[in-house]
């Protein structure tokens, strides 16, 4: 006998809803187990496509590593990330094993999804500078892509052990309070390396908006932008700045009020507002970036404080737009305005007088200037005319005069 079709719709949506709950739970304790396995033995291949054998060569291997250089090598190879971004997937594995040492930071993560053809080197914070996003990527390419096209795991694994027991990693004593003060100074460094490579940047924008306007400027401006991004990523990464490279970029519409301070003229009207209202734009593209270092979690605490202080600015200077607006329509602002308005009027109205003044000077100065020579030409010609008639005697004559011919010249 059937079950009426109420019942057996009740009874399928409390099945759906059970195995909501319970699905959880199960992928939960799998992934446990796996994370377990993978936190004492550092090789862990769920997917079968490494025999032991393979697998004990390259515990072998990693243990070598670890003597030698103190990295805290782990590899985990699974079918799928079941849709989540590897780089999350690696990122949450990373944290909840907590891999490599407190005092050292030098854990290091290779997570492999078969299935997805997809792969993630996830690097400890004392790692950073010894093994950095520029080499995994290369890694990635070069040895272990190649290799796996050819669903050659294991050779991938094993050559990439050799690159990292081949490379020059030193990871010495726990990081103490002196390199903590390394850091802080290389960070201001880097920062006051990154003003000075901004200052053609800024003179050039300054330059454009007085000639041109905000329109104009702020396409110079981007374009600028772009090549100074490239110019500091090509500099600092020269140097191994590192990840404080990609902040730096993001940093420099920040020096923008700094700069204009500089570059606008002295004796330029209404100065400190000029410099306000033409570097408040530029803050939209630090906010853009900073905004996604802090969606990404690159950096995030550093890019919270500064995304803070740029809405925190925005606000006040909103709040003071709309205490403007509210005074104008109240009238308040009226006598203001016009006074504003007036003295930008007499200011332009002076300019122009002096404007003038100069062309009359100088049309001055030219018409003396013609009518000397003129009447220097009249006494030469007059003195030589003289002397002619009284030189009759000599047996050349002279008497000639300049045509006002000949050249001259510089070496």
């Amino acid at each position: 006998m059937l079950m009426p079709f109420p019942f057996r719709f009740f009874l399928l949506n409390c099945l759906i809803l059970i195995s909501c709950f319970i699905s959880p739970n199960i992928y939960a304790e799998i992934n446990s187990a796996v994370l377990e396995q993978l936190k004492k033995e550092n090789i862990v291949d769920t997917t079968h496509s490494l025999t032991n054998d393979e697998i004990q060569h390259l515990k072998k291997q990693n243990e070598q590593l670890y003597q030698k250089s103190l990295i805290d090598f782990k590899i985990l190879m699974i079918p799928s990330t079941n849709g989540q971004a590897i780089d999350q997937y690696a990122v949450d594995i990373f944290n909840t094993l907590k891999i490599g040492n407190k005092s050292l930071d030098n854990g290091l993560l290779l997570l492999v999804a078969k299935d997805d053809r997809k792969m993630r080197f996830e690097v400890g914070y004392g790692l950073e500078g010894d093994f950095t996003d520029i080499e995994a990527g290369r890694i990635i390419r070069h040895t272990l892509a190649p290799n796996f096209q050819n669903n050659d795991y294991f050779n991938g694994f094993k050559e990439t052990h050799k690159k990292l027991l081949d490379k020059s990693i030193t990871l010495g004593k726990p990081k103490n309070e002196d390199q903590k003060l390394d850091l802080i100074l290389k960070t201001i460094a880097g920062i006051f390396l990154s003003f000075l490579l901004c200052i053609p940047l800024y003179w050039c924008y300054t330059k454009v908006i007085i000639k041109f306007g905000t329109d104009g400027a702020s396409g110079a401006f981007i374009g600028l932008l772009i090549f100074e991004i490239f110019i500091h990523l090509l500099i600092f990464g020269y140097l191994n700045f590192g990840k404080i490279a990609f902040l730096l970029c993001a940093s420099i519409p920040l020096y923008a009020p700094f700069m204009l301070t500089i570059f606008l003229p002295f004796n330029e009207q209404y100065r400190l507002l000029k410099t306000i209202l033409y570097s408040l734009p530029l803050q939209i593209f630090a906010l853009f970036g900073f905004g996604i270092f802090y969606f990404i979690e690159f950096y995030p605490q550093i890019s919270f404080i500064i995304l803070t202080s740029l809405t925190i600015c925005f606000i006040l200077l909103l709040l003071r737009y709309a205490v403007f607006l509210y005074r104008f329509r109240a009238g308040t602002e009226n006598a203001y305005l016009t006074a504003f308005y007036n003295q930008h009027l007499q200011e332009k109205a002076r300019q122009k007088m002096l404007d003038e003044q100069y062309e009359r000077l100088n049309h001055f100065n030219k018409t003396s200037e013609s009518s000397e020579s003129s009447s220097s030409s009249y006494s030469s010609s007059s003195s030589s005319n003289s002397s002619s008639s009284s030189s009759s005697s000599s047996s050349r004559e002279s008497g000639g005069s300049s045509g006002g011919g000949g050249a001259s010249g510089s070496w």
